[in-house]
């Protein structure tokens, strides 16, 4: 009798706010509720772009940096685990650029990588609306 394991990729799921998002000019705004899920997660690559500001990751332990470093970015592109993403995400902060007023948006991507399977990587993404 052999049995035979199949590695099956689960697709990542962003838990971020459905409801706008306001904020006072030249205030930074800690953007709550924002979390990544992924039953076989092993690392994901995740992307954070705001046009109209700068974003602040509230940790940048165990994350990988190809775009940005945490900090007063308007783009960034990071790697790590689930955990350590998280906690970055948990302290996500958002400032309007000097002078600006109006809506605008922050776009969040999570690309699971394949999470070490043969199988496509999955990804999600959702928009935060300010």
């Amino acid at each position: 009798n052999y049995a035979l394991a199949i590695a099956v990729n689960n697709a990542p799921d962003i838990l971020a706010p459905t409801t706008p998002q306001f904020v006072d000019q030249n205030v930074s705004l800690l953007i709550p509720n924002v979390s990544i899920t992924d039953a076989d997660a092993i690392n994901s690559q995740v992307t954070l772009s705001t046009a109209n500001g700068v974003l602040s990751l509230g940790s940048t332990a165990g994350l990988t940096f190809s775009t940005g470093d945490g900090t007063n970015d308007s783009t960034l592109v990071f790697t790590g685990s689930l955990a350590a993403i998280n906690t970055a995400l948990a302290g996500l902060i958002y400032r309007a650029s000097a002078g600006f007023t109006g809506p605008t948006t922050i776009n969040l991507t999570v690309n699971d990588q394949g999470n070490g399977s043969a199988a496509a990587p999955l990804s999600d993404s959702a928009t935060i609306d300010i």
